[in-house]
Order: C-alpha cells, then structure tokens, then sequence
C-alpha cells in the first residue's frame, strides 16, 4: 500500500503533470488495494511476500464473489486486475529501491507474480484479454445485426419486470456500435447535450467528467446514429432526461446491458461484450481508411501525446461527421443492412452546374433562340467562354458565329 502512494506521488496527477495518472485510474488501483488488503497482503513487507500467497489470492477472490450472488465474470476480473496491479508495483519497485552500499543493490529481487505470468494469467496492461479479442469480425457483422435487431422484437413474460428495457438496451448496443462511445459516457448522456441540427453530442461543462479523460467532448453523429437519439426523444423525453435510462428513468446502465449480451451471445454463438462493441468501431474505421487522427478523435483518444503535427491540426466537425459517416456505412454494408440510397435524377433541363438562378434564366432564352437543349447551351457557352479568352479583341457575335462552325 505504501508502495501505491508513493508511486502516485511520484507521477503526480493529470493535468498538472502531463504524463501523471489520471484521477479514475488512481481511483480504480485504491480500489483495488483496499481488496488486496482483505487478504493480509497490502501491509505485508514486499520482500516477504511469496508467489503461493499471490496464487491463493488470485483464486480466492473469485470464490468469494461468486458467493456473494455476483455475476460469474467478475470475480475473475477483480482478481486478475488484483494480481496486475501487484506486479505494476514490483516492477516499479525493482527500479525505484537499492540499498547504500557501493555499488548498491536491488532491494526487490524476485516478483511473486511470475509463476501466474508464465501461465499468462497476468501480465502487461490491466486486462488478461484484449479488448479486440472480445470484438465482432466483419465476418460475424450479420448474425450479430440480426440478433440485435431480434432484441427489439423481444416478447417479455408477464413476470418480466423489465418489460422495456430491451428496448433500450437495442438503441444503446447499436448506439456503441455505430459511434464507439464508452459505456460509463453512454449511461450518463441526457438529451440537452444532443444539438440535433449539427447531429452531434456536447459533453461540456460539469457533464465533461462523463469522459474519461475528464475534458470537453464533441462527438459528430452519422445519420444512424442521430436518428437513434431522436427516436428515443419520441419514447421517453417527457419522462426522463436521460437518452438510455433505466426503468425509472435514472441515470447508469441497469437497463440491462450485461443480461441482453448474454441474451445475444446464446443465440449467435459470437464471444463479444458492451465493451467490444466500441472495439468493432475502431476495427471498421481502421478498415475503411478512416486517418488514425481522425478516429482517435472520434472515440476519445484524441488528446493522447502522439507526435508534434497533431499539435498543429485542427478538425472541422464537418469532415469528421463524415468520416464517422463512412465508418457506419462499412458497418451497415458488412451487416448486410438494405438502405435505399437516393439516386440523383437528371433532366435535360435541369442546372447542371448549380449556376445562379437569373445566369440559368438567361441560358434558358438562349437554348429556345437556338432551338437546342438546356445543357448543349450550357457546353456553347462554356466553349464560348474559351474562346472569348482566347481572343479578347472579337465582338459575342462574331465568336457566336465561330462557335456555331466549329
């Protein structure tokens, strides 16, 4: 436990410290900590302990949520982020703590995590699985679309007390899918900060510590994914102010995402989480050419150091929107979703070249004088253009008459 503080103080905390911690994660590994104390481990001398209590923490742990009623997965989670967070401060340890002597020596000189590491139980990072590990391929786009789409159709029991948070749930997956929004953001979202004119969310204020990164957030919307909001403003705007709430109307995510996963999973047989979904945005941006800038923008990853022209660029919500655009539509395509695309109709008399209204009047008289269609008197009077460059000293009429020879 001292070990933690110390490392804390000696990184500091953003944003007074560019590269210190960020406020959740000191949050997240006091937490942690207070658990590991649970066991007779956080006040034990670092060169004490052994790799037999580490390995009985770490299967403890799971018995004893397990026990608790708590959901299945968890306890492992918990005890996987347990033990990593112990080898994050024996490696930081080795480093910081030597002896006096000359030369000195290393104070840590074993890590009790490493017979759970060469199983690959733990290791590097604060997850045992990687996130794109628990996404959905492109090829498992289309069973997992229908599924979803299958949710919203779903026929609760009478005994069902959630009798529509299936429908929530289907706008929230879906929501995740098309924008890659973190879950702790999406269950926090009211529809105050939807500006549906620019299709784009407003995480500002008091409401930026939704985010992660604890700063002003605007994210432009595809067409998908703004028509979502204002269909659930039509459900239950009058009734709560939150887009994805609960049965009551709260806020947070017990609209029961975690249960409508399982509900899926069973019947697509694809291995996936909430968490995964914004992993299957980032894979199809990443797929359809979307630049890196732009879609680390686009999930909140933005503000990361990255080089020193990032420093330079600015975005326009405008490109971004469309780029977000193109990530929904390789979504959509690759989910074999049918979208009638709107095909341009052309006239012979049609603007073609959107000139102002009095110029197209006038081009108009001009074909009825010559007897030819709208757009050939558009070409002549390009061609005429050419020519009245080419040769400035000629009067209209003798380049008119040039033009009809040619």
């Amino acid at each position: 436990a001292e070990c933690l503080e110390e490392k804390i103080l000696q990184r500091g905390v953003r944003p007074e410290r560019a590269k210190g911690l960020a406020e959740s994660t000191i949050h997240t590994h006091r937490k942690h900590m207070r658990k590991i104390a649970r066991y007779g481990l956080a006040d034990k001398l670092m060169t004490t302990i052994t790799s037999y209590e580490v390995k009985k923490l770490h299967e403890q742990i799971p018995k004893d949520v397990q026990a608790g009623n708590a959901s299945h997965g968890s306890g492992y989670a918990i005890a996987d982020k347990c033990v990593n967070l112990i080898n994050e401060l024996y490696l930081y340890a080795k480093k910081r703590y030597e002896t006096e002597d000359l030369p000195p020596k290393k104070i840590i000189t074993h890590n009790p995590c490493d017979p759970l590491k060469a199983t690959k139980t733990v290791g590097s990072g604060h997850r045992t699985r990687k996130a794109s590990d628990r996404s959905i391929r492109q090829a498992d786009l289309k069973r997992f679309w229908g599924a979803l789409e299958a949710l919203k159709e779903y026929v609760p029991d009478r005994h069902n007390r959630q009798v529509e948070s299936h429908i929530v749930a289907h706008a929230y997956l879906k929501f995740m899918l098309l924008t890659g929004m973190r879950g702790g953001a999406l269950s926090g979202l009211k529809f105050s900060m939807h500006d549906s004119e620019l299709k784009a969310l407003w995480i500002v204020g008091s409401n930026k510590f939704l985010m992660k990164a604890k700063k002003d957030f605007m994210l432009p919307l595809s067409n998908e994914a703004n028509t979502i909001i204002l269909e659930m403003h039509e459900r239950h705007a009058k009734k709560s102010d939150y887009i994805f709430p609960t049965v009551k109307g709260d806020q947070g995510v017990e609209v029961g995402v975690s249960r409508w996963v399982r509900w899926i999973r069973e019947r697509v047989n694809i291995d996936f989480t909430a968490h995964g979904l914004r992993s299957t945005f980032i894979t199809c941006a990443e797929a359809c050419d979307v630049p890196i800038n732009i879609y680390k923008q686009l999930v909140d990853h933005g503000e990361q150091p990255q080089d020193v022209t990032s420093g330079y660029t600015r975005t326009e919500i405008a490109h971004m929107r469309a780029e977000s655009q193109r990530v929904t539509d390789f979504i959509l395509d690759n989910a074999g979703v049918n979208r009638k695309k709107k095909e341009k109709q052309f006239t012979a008399d049609a603007n073609p070249f959107n000139i102002k209204e009095k110029l197209h009047k006038e081009i108009e008289e001009f074909a009825a004088s010559q007897g030819i269609g709208v757009r050939e008197a558009y070409e002549k009077c390009m061609k005429l253009g050419v020519l009245a460059h080419k040769r400035p000293e000629m009067k209209g009429k003798d380049l008119l008459d040039i033009l009809n020879m040619m």
